[in-house]
């Protein structure tokens, strides 16, 4: 009877992916920010009484954003790909930097939304002004993407696991056909 051994292929396929898997989440750390469904606020500035639209992508539940300080919260619409909803800020919001909180699920993950000074009133008329930010940084969607910089130590460690898998796969296959597997 042939005894076939596959013992070692697969404790250095079970290593490979165990010690890769913690580089991938390595970059989310300990940070509540990091959430399986992608979320956006825009404008980020926005004057008391002004309105700002939400956005949240990749949520498969009813998505949700809140500020208590600034607005009730506002449930989002659309499907599992994209949600989106839009509110008015309160007029007596003060300025400074509010965290706006998405949730999705049991998840939920923070931006801040800046409220400027009040516009200028005049009569009847007002003046509101909105500045758009140009996005810097990676996008805070989850694991995918999130490495920011590699670390050389760690592709040489993941390429010598690679390397001892694959020298294991091809050593099963030779012994086998020279037969020395047999018993």
């Amino acid at each position: 009877m042939r005894r076939t051994s596959i013992a070692v292929p697969l404790v250095a396929a079970a290593a490979v992916v165990g010690l890769s898997t913690p580089v991938a989440f390595a970059q989310g750390g300990t940070s509540s920010n990091v959430t399986s469904f992608g979320f956006s606020v825009f404008p980020t500035t926005v004057a008391p009484g002004g309105t700002v639209a939400f956005a949240a992508t990749g949520c498969s539940s009813t998505a949700t954003a809140a500020a208590p300080a600034l607005f009730n919260t506002v449930t989002l619409s659309g499907n599992s790909t994209s949600q989106t909803g839009t509110t008015t800020v309160g007029s007596g919001a003060a300025a400074g930097v509010q965290n706006v909180t998405f949730t999705c699920g049991t998840e939920s993950g923070t931006t801040p939304l800046t409220i400027s000074a009040s516009g200028t009133s005049t009569g009847t008329s007002s003046t509101t002004t909105t500045t758009a930010t140009t996005p810097t940084g990676a996008v805070a969607t989850g694991v995918g993407g999130s490495v920011l910089t590699s670390d050389p130590l760690e592709t040489a460690a993941g390429a010598l696991l690679l390397a001892g898998a694959s020298a294991s796969g091809v050593w099963m296959v030779r012994r086998r056909r020279n037969g020395a597997a047999a018993a």
